[in-house]
């Protein structure tokens, strides 16, 4: 039983080698900075509804993300009111688009990018049905 802790111990030391207090209190200070951030992060989410008057949502999201929605039917479309909604013809979130908050007739619409301001990732694939809120 005694051998086993020794072992435990410096297994552990091992990853400290070398490093001083400070570097220890450093390195726990990047991980609970870290945990905050991610905590805290601002979440953002697009809504349409089809002329039958059913809504579903689009995936939430906490970075710009472009989603191709040319399959299925979408009458309105709107945000939560915080961050950048953009409409586009295209089914990649190139070229013209329309910025908005809610927008209704948007059957031209075929692909929405949203979130925070930047570069969108993303279409992966155009879905053919997305969740109900």
């Amino acid at each position: 039983m005694f051998n086993a802790g020794k072992r435990l111990t410096r297994r552990v030391s091992y990853f400290f080698v070398g490093q001083t207090p400070i570097m220890h209190l450093k390195i726990v200070s990047l991980v609970l900075a870290y945990a905050i951030a991610s905590c805290s992060a601002t979440y953002y989410d697009v809504a349409y509804t089809t002329q039958a008057g059913n809504t579903y949502c689009l995936p939430v999201v906490t970075r710009r993300t472009c989603v191709c929605v040319k399959n299925v039917q979408t009458h309105t479309i709107g945000d939560s009111g915080n961050g950048i909604t953009r409409l586009f013809s295209s089914t990649d979130c190139t070229g013209a688009y329309s910025e908005v908050h809610s927008a209704s007739n948007t059957e031209w619409v075929n692909s929405v990018s949203y979130g925070p301001s930047g570069t969108s990732i993303g279409p992966s694939g155009c879905p053919s049905s997305f969740g109900s809120c």
